[in-house]
């Protein structure tokens, strides 16, 4: 037997295995002996069918089974006798067969790639901080408060304190409707600041049951245009907000909180959490974007894979019956998420890289510790919880994960930056983190 292994790369390789006629003939008279005992012929008693009858009517079939076999197991031991570990699910590029002569197979097989960490400490990243301005706090309190409104019919909107219940269809320049443009059943709030403006001038004049054409400015990229548009009033309600006191508090807060102002506190306390969470979340993203960077990875192709069929699979759960839009280009979508993938598949390696450099494991504190903060969230006692980890150790590798990174961001040099000049852009006052998760 032939044994050849071609790297292509430090992590993307290819095994070619050559196996002569006399050596394979061993494997196929134990498979003719081994099928024979289960066969029922004709003019033999059952279980004793010759070998050589074996092979007249089934060779074929019973040496294509054998190969198969083979291929794995002589796989296998070749890379145990070598110490490789493939990783992912290795494929048979090749799988050729030449009866009397030899069989050669070749499989491509992955490797985790060797790691060399250059740099993972003090790293300078900045952290942004937020001061919830009172603003804010009114914001949300107004926010609270629409969410308890009472609504009441009204024949016509003459303030802003209405909702209309309308359809909306957008014509072309004869007055007909435009293909997919048409929305129904639309919930319009008078008071929303981001409302068009001619369409909240248009539905302050009109009653229940009205219908009219109009023509709504919107702007654009190359100044203002004009569409016309059919809109139907269903129906008109006045909004009616609770009171801003004491029993609003207490009834909002289910009796926990007593005065208006102690309320406005808790909110205020719960926008600072909100915005900690968010730009802790930053800080992490951007830290393990740093480390990336700065400590290249050579990632397995068949990971990368891996992780933009999870992608692909997230962004299909988005539809009914996970059936996307026909204008779908799964192609074009995996490509313009190829870097991304790339990144979290570097992070996966160079994160159990830095663990083992650090010796960083779970010990009994901090599985105690998580067992106290998790047990709550699902019914659990503490001892329960721990009994939880200790039954599917699994649970326990995001602990690891928040340790590597509480570690990483003890170690880096972090600069604290108020988000004052960065409002009203990518992000602020009410925008999102980037995509991506520091865990992954």
């Amino acid at each position: 037997m032939e044994v050849l292994i071609n790297s292509k790369s430090g992590v993307e390789h290819e095994i070619e295995i050559v196996v002569p006629a006399e050596e394979l003939q061993p494997y196929f008279d134990k498979a003719f002996k081994e099928k024979g005992k289960t066969l029922q012929v004709p003019g033999f008693r059952r279980g004793r069918v010759p070998p050589a009858i074996v092979k007249k009517w089934f060779g074929e079939a019973i040496e294509y089974d054998v190969l198969e076999k083979l291929t794995q197991n002589l796989f296998q031991q070749s890379m145990e006798e070598r110490n490789i570990h493939p990783i992912g699910s290795p494929k048979v590029e090749v799988f050729d067969y030449r009866p009397q002569e030899r069989f050669t197979f070749r499989i491509r097989y992955e490797t985790a790639p060797e790691v060399v960490l250059n740099q993972y400490k003090g790293i300078e990243v900045e952290r942004f901080i937020h001061e919830v301005t009172d603003d804010e706090v009114e914001e949300e309190l107004h926010a609270i408060r629409k969410s308890r409104r009472r609504l009441e019919p009204a024949e016509k909107a003459d303030e802003e304190g209405y909702q209309v219940v309308c359809d909306i269809t957008f014509l072309d320049e004869e007055g007909k409707p435009l293909p997919d443009r048409t929305y129904t059943g639309l919930t319009v709030d008078l008071g929303d600041e981001s409302l068009n403006r001619d369409l909240r001038a248009e539905l302050l004049n009109m009653r229940a049951g009205e219908e009219r054409e109009a023509e709504l400015s919107f702007d654009t990229d190359d100044g203002t245009e004009m569409r016309k548009a059919r809109i139907v009033v269903h129906r008109i309600e006045k909004i009616i907000l609770p009171d801003l006191d004491d029993a609003f508090a207490s009834e909002v807060s289910e009796g926990k909180i007593d005065t208006l102002e102690a309320l406005r506190d808790d909110i205020r306390r719960q926008l600072e959490r909100m915005w900690n969470a968010r730009y802790d979340a930053m800080l992490r993203n951007e830290l393990v974007s740093q480390l990336v960077r700065r400590n290249p990875v050579d990632v397995p192709p068949m990971i990368v894979e891996r992780i933009l069929d999870r992608f692909v699979e997230e962004y299909k759960a988005r539809f009914p019956g996970k059936n996307p839009p026909a204008t779908f280009d799964e192609t074009a979508y995996r490509a313009s998420r190829e870097a991304e993938a790339r990144n979290i598949a570097a992070w996966y390696f160079l994160r159990d890289a830095i663990m083992e450099a650090e010796h960083l494991v779970l010990d009994d504190v901090d599985l105690e510790r998580a067992a106290v903060e998790q047990a709550p969230r699902y019914a659990m006692t503490k001892e329960q919880m721990l009994e939880h980890f200790r039954k599917e150790p699994e649970r326990t590798q995001d602990i690891l994960h928040e340790k590597l990174m509480s570690f990483l961001i003890a170690h880096a040099a972090i600069r604290e930056v108020s988000d004052e000049d960065t409002r009203g852009t990518a992000f602020g006052p009410r925008g999102e983190p980037p995509p991506g998760d520091a865990k992954e």
